[in-house]
């Protein structure tokens, strides 16, 4: 065989070695959706945005992008300010609204058909994310019915028309507080629990027809739940743990947990720290993971964490400080940075976001190439017979 086709044949197994994702094009477009200082915070299957403005130097105001603009949503009475924090894919919108400068009071609200009105009668509420059955979840001020002086508590809850429903009463701890931060279309939340005395020992949870239970394992105990998908896949973090047992805070790690198992999906600095803040029913899962730079945006897929900076036009300008939300067609919720100007964004894919081809393309090639040059690849079978017409 001659020389330079041995070297052709070295050169094309080490290409086929090679991730080909690394040489592929920017698989994201950046969309802008609000003004500077807003920021998006969840994306329904349409693509419409729920958000945040910055009214002012200091007051916020939720907004709604229904796909063609940006609605500033206003506050309930008496209200200095409101932040959204769910949207549903019927463009419902829940949050919470409050008066500026005062600790608390603050009330959960549902958008729905142009009017914003007050979710719960508590006397304190927040609500954080709603199913498309129109259930919503979050935090409300109830009794703690297991504390014999009858005091009240922040605790997770639903919402639902008419009343609410405690997530964490029951549970056989009498001094709680949580929070419910998602829940899917089966009605299935998660969220986070904590010792009322002890804020730096928080633990992600389930509840699921009408059981709380605890989502970490032996080795990942604390930790935060963030997001549920209607697979019952969560998305979140998990803490490192102190000497004493307990849990260290300033060390987090995004992670996954899925059928009893908790999966830590690493971050893309040594030593760096990382969050989950949703993923979608493929298991594509997106958040924040610590750079060189400060924190960035990551999207992660086939086990692999992803910088959203890599999967964008570098020319655009764009850096992707934090993505919270992907919905089912990959369409991504974010906070992007240009030019000191920071603003919600939606990343839309371009196309599928690339993957690692199979192994098996590169042999077929291989096969083929071997032919070509004459070398025996196997039996070959011999051409067929050809009638030529006369």
């Amino acid at each position: 065989m001659k020389r330079s086709a041995i070297l052709f044949i070295v050169l094309f197994c080490a290409l086929g070695a090679m991730p080909l994702q690394g040489r592929a094009a920017a698989s994201y477009q950046v969309t802008v959706i609000g003004p500077a200082n807003s920021a998006a915070y969840d994306i329904n299957r349409s693509g419409q945005i729920a958000g945040n403005l910055q009214n002012g130097s200091a007051t916020s105001r939720a907004f709604y992008y229904d796909g063609i603009a940006v609605q500033d949503l206003g506050t309930l009475p008496g209200a200095a300010y409101s932040t959204a924090g769910g949207l549903n894919d019927y463009g419902i919108v829940v949050g919470n609204s409050g008066p500026t400068g005062v600790p608390g009071f603050s009330q959960g609200f549902l958008y729905a058909n142009g009017i914003l009105s007050n979710l719960s009668a508590s006397p304190e509420s927040m609500a954080t994310k709603v199913n498309n059955a129109g259930i919503a979840v979050g935090m409300a001020l109830v009794s703690n019915s297991l504390d014999p002086e009858g005091s009240f508590a922040n605790h997770a809850a639903s919402f639902y028309p008419g009343g609410l429903l405690d997530l964490t009463d029951g549970i056989g701890f009498p001094a709680r507080v949580s929070e419910a931060n998602d829940i899917n279309d089966a009605g299935t939340a998660v969220g986070t629990v904590h010792d009322a005395y002890q804020f730096a020992e928080p633990m992600p949870f389930m509840y699921r027809e009408g059981a709380m239970r605890y989502l970490g394992d032996g080795e990942h105990w604390y930790g935060a739940a963030f997001a549920i998908n209607n697979h019952d896949q969560v998305a979140g973090r998990t803490y490192g743990l102190l000497e004493n047992g307990g849990a260290d805070t300033t060390r987090m790690q995004a992670a996954m947990y899925d059928n009893g198992r908790v999966r830590e999906l690493g971050a893309l600095r040594e030593g760096g720290n990382s969050g989950a803040w949703d993923i979608n029913d493929a298991g594509h899962v997106v958040g924040w993971t610590d750079t060189p730079a400060g924190a960035s945006g990551f999207l992660y897929l086939n086990g692999e964490m992803r910088l959203l900076d890599s999967l964008i036009d570098p020319a655009s300008g764009w850096t992707i400080h934090d993505a919270h939300a992907i919905n089912a067609v990959d369409q991504i919720a974010a906070t992007a940075c240009r030019a000191g100007i920071c603003q919600a964004v939606r990343l839309d894919p371009l196309a599928a976001v690339p993957e690692p081809v199979q192994r098996g393309m590169w042999g077929a090639g291989l096969v083929f190439l071997l032919a070509r040059l004459g070398m025996p690849a196997g039996r070959r079978r011999p051409p067929p017979s050809r009638n030529i017409a006369a």
